[in-house]
């Protein structure tokens, strides 16, 4: 039995979108790809202008759309290169989350023969979701804020963690409502609805036991007062599905008169009006993929630039706002210098390791097969509902920065197996995004430059130890497969993290999918790189804000969909009290 499952982890360890790990087969029911549905369009023609324009329609700018449409005095557009889809089972069953990348919902940021990571660039891609809801149609639905020292430390005024707390509670219907200080912490009324996994093995437990007797307390909400501990994720699943950004904002007000949706449709470019030093955001070129016809849409007020941190700065450069000698080198005018633009990319680099256990038993129900589909079809529950793992360490490194507990393990639910995710959640090193060639449709240069920094590969190790020794402990008694990690040898573990054919794949560390700060946000004056101020507008450029996960300065403690809706929330507020429009 054991060898059957070390072939199995050989396989999945080979995988780049693999963020848990799972058994299943592809020519499973419930893996329908179905592609994108038709297009979200009102009827008639499209107007000429509008007050508010958000290039790209996902977590924040859905979030964006619904805030700031709800006065029907705002005319806003959204503009988004993908279409629907919630209403495909690929996307509603929480199951499919490994299946969602590579799927026609993400961009696929493949390099094509061109570099994207800095060790293994041919054999990785980058994920982002394409579609209305952006990457909630493809991540791991994991709910997590990351740590209050994140916000604190950024320095940022509007930005530490209480002045976020708000929009943190806004966005949630929380099943952490109700529990001890959970008003506090935890909103009852927001759009998105969070809460346990429509699956919740008893080996799990297991788990808390083996962290418990290491010496790693208990942690109810990591979301709340303290994050380091061992607990059980809370998940944007309602009712045994996904939610996404879509669904939970954007959808319930398609209705609106007030509200346009251009989606599968590419921005091309932002044109300004420019008068003397003053320059000022005042169009947006896009082309409908449907039909091939391109638009010329003017803003009354303002251009909100919501498009991820990948597409986002892309986006500003073939614009003519981002490094003065690289445009140039590409032919694009320089509307604005802004050296910032693309650097300070941040992810947290992740890596896998399988063990063996001695409970010599699989885990009660965690059968993957149309009887279990049929569960979920009629009652929404059972490991259909679920990720199949819901259980996450929050641990710090003898390499941390600070406090912040800069790993994250999440580990699936001990059987004969047991399967351990671990992130580097607070990076030293940083990359870029920037332009392949001035032609809108080819895909931006991405380079990631993990572990660069050599203290974040002596940090990953650790992470890595501490995990193996919290599986040996009582009642895991896990061990590794192979000696791939033999934490003895640090040398050794160095050539299984960076790659070596001899291992199971070129490279054993990849992508977490969580970019950001690619348009950092901070003080001008203190800092040449900052592309926004603390109100997100785009440095010496009128009417142009910059609102998602590339204006962040860093990257937060752990996964970055939560703080991407709080950054959607935070944005509207900001965008309607300055046109004094709250």
């Amino acid at each position: 039995m054991n060898a059957k499952f070390f072939f199995c982890a050989l396989f999945l360890l080979s995988v780049c979108t693999v963020v848990l790990c799972d058994l299943r087969s592809d020519n499973a029911v419930w893996y329908p790809r179905t592609g994108p549905t038709p297009v979200v369009r009102k009827s008639g023609s499209l107007p000429n202008s509008f007050d508010f324009i958000i290039i790209g329609g996902g977590t924040a700018g859905c979030v964006l759309a619904n805030r700031l449409s709800a006065n029907p005095k705002n005319r806003v557009l959204v503009i988004e290169s993908g279409g629907v889809a919630d209403n495909t089972l690929l996307v509603q069953i929480p199951l499919n989350w490994d299946k969602t990348p590579l799927s026609p919902f993400d961009h696929s940021y493949l390099n094509e023969g061109r570099e994207i990571l800095n060790w293994d660039g041919g054999k990785r891609h980058v994920a982002a979701g394409k579609g209305l809801g952006g990457t909630t149609i493809i991540n791991t639905l994991m709910w997590v804020r990351g740590n209050h020292l994140d916000y604190d430390s950024w320095g940022v005024p509007g930005w530490s963690y209480n002045d976020v707390l708000p929009y943190f509670k806004r966005s949630e219907t929380s099943d952490r409502y109700n529990t001890p200080d959970g008003a506090y912490y935890h909103g009852n009324n927001g759009p998105v609805h969070v809460g346990p996994s429509g699956w919740e093995p008893v080996e799990d437990y297991r788990l808390v036991t083996a962290a418990n007797n290491w010496g790693l307390p208990f942690n109810p909400d990591w979301n709340g007062a303290s994050q380091i501990g061992v607990g059980f994720h809370q998940h944007t699943i309602n009712n045994g599905v996904r939610v996404t950004a879509f669904s939970s904002y954007l959808e319930p007000v398609l209705k609106r008169k007030n509200l346009w949706v251009m989606d599968s449709s590419e921005v091309y470019k932002i044109n300004f009006k420019i008068s003397g030093k003053k320059i000022t955001a005042d169009s947006v070129l896009f082309v409908d993929s449907t039909d091939g016809r391109s638009y010329t849409v003017h803003a009354d007020k303002e251009i909100i630039v919501s498009a991820g941190a990948i597409r986002s700065p892309q986006v500003l450069q073939l614009s003519g706002i981002g490094p003065a000698d690289d445009l140039k080198r590409l032919g694009i005018k320089v509307v604005k210098d802004l050296p910032g633009v693309g650097k300070n990319l941040k992810d947290h680099p992740i890596t896998t390791m399988a063990f063996g256990t001695q409970l010599n038993s699989g885990v009660a129900g965690s059968a993957e097969d149309e009887a279990a589909f049929e569960n979920w079809r009629v009652n929404k529950t059972g490991v259909v509902a679920s990720i199949t793992a819901r259980t996450n360490f929050f641990i710090r490194s003898d390499f941390a920065i600070d406090a912040r507990p800069d790993g994250q393990v999440i580990v699936t639910p001990p059987g004969y197996t047991a399967f351990a995710l671990c992130y580097l959640n607070k990076p030293r090193s940083s990359g870029e995004v920037r332009l392949f060639s001035n032609n809108p449709t080819d895909l931006p240069l991405v380079t990631a430059n993990y572990f660069q920094d050599p203290e974040d590969l002596e940090a990953m190790i650790d992470i890595m130890n501490k995990t193996s020794q919290i599986l040996k402990s009582d009642p895991i008694k896990a061990y590794p497969f192979g000696t791939a990690y033999d934490m003895t040898n640090k040398d050794a573990l160095k050539t299984y993290i960076l790659g070596n054919a001899a291992y199971f794949t070129p490279a054993n560390a990849g992508s977490g999918y969580h970019f950001v700060g690619t348009n950092r946000m901070g003080d001008p004056s203190k800092d040449s790189t900052v592309v926004v101020d603390n109100h997100l507008r785009v440095i010496g450029v009128n009417h142009l804000r910059v609102a998602d996960a590339s204006i962040f300065p860093d990257i937060p403690t752990g996964n970055t969909q939560c703080p991407t809706y709080m950054v959607g929330e935070k944005a509207a507020d900001i965008i309607l009290k300055d046109w004094n429009l709250l």
